[in-house]
């Protein structure tokens, strides 16, 4: 259970996840995020985030998750905007991303838009279990978009297994060169 203002591993990926933001904002341009109401709590991360317009979901809570998600794309497709997913939901340790979760593809194909894989490279600087925050570097790659049109719900697995399989594939070429920008010969 995550407490308010969450763990200290949670409140060290939200701060890499708010560097990750400010590099992105300039690049994708009008967006909004979509993030685990728990993050709200994690001062002072949480009240930038409910500043600069976060959707916050309760994950706990499907239907409204669902509910304000979907509230939340036809206001976005209306502003021409665009809305930010991290489909892990939370950042993995190992050398593979997690399995994805569906609401974000959802939502892509609900309205018509456009899957915009962003990869990062592994947090070689970081490792939770000796509580061990160092300098580093961090390798991000925006992959070509991914159009949902003409897409059913019934096309989810499909998507979601593509869009996986290419991030996975970046995210290990990524690692790899991280290591070497950070002169490590391994992973902390």
């Amino acid at each position: 259970m995550v407490t308010p203002g969450g763990t200290a591993d949670d409140r060290i990926r939200i701060r890499v996840a708010e560097l990750v933001l400010a590099y992105l904002w300039p690049i994708v341009g009008r967006a909004t995020v979509v993030a685990k109401r728990e993050v709200l709590y994690m001062f002072p991360f949480g009240l930038a985030s409910w500043l600069w317009g976060t959707l916050f979901i309760d994950r706990r809570n499907q239907s409204s998750a669902k509910t304000a998600i979907n509230k939340e794309s036809k206001a976005i497709n209306e502003k021409q905007a665009k809305i930010l997913f991290f489909p892990e939901g939370t950042r993995g340790e190992g050398d593979n991303l997690l399995p994805f979760k569906k609401g974000s593809f959802h939502v892509a194909i609900e309205s018509q838009g456009i899957v915009q894989p962003v990869v990062i490279s592994k947090y070689h600087f970081l490792n939770s279990k000796a509580k061990i925050f160092n300098r580093g570097h961090n390798i991000i790659h925006i992959l070509p978009e991914i159009s949902c049109a003409g897409m059913t719900k019934e096309d989810i697995p499909a998507l979601m297994d593509r869009v996986h399989d290419l991030m996975q594939a970046e995210y290990e070429a990524l690692s790899e060169e991280s290591l070497a920008i950070n002169n490590l010969g391994k992973s902390l």
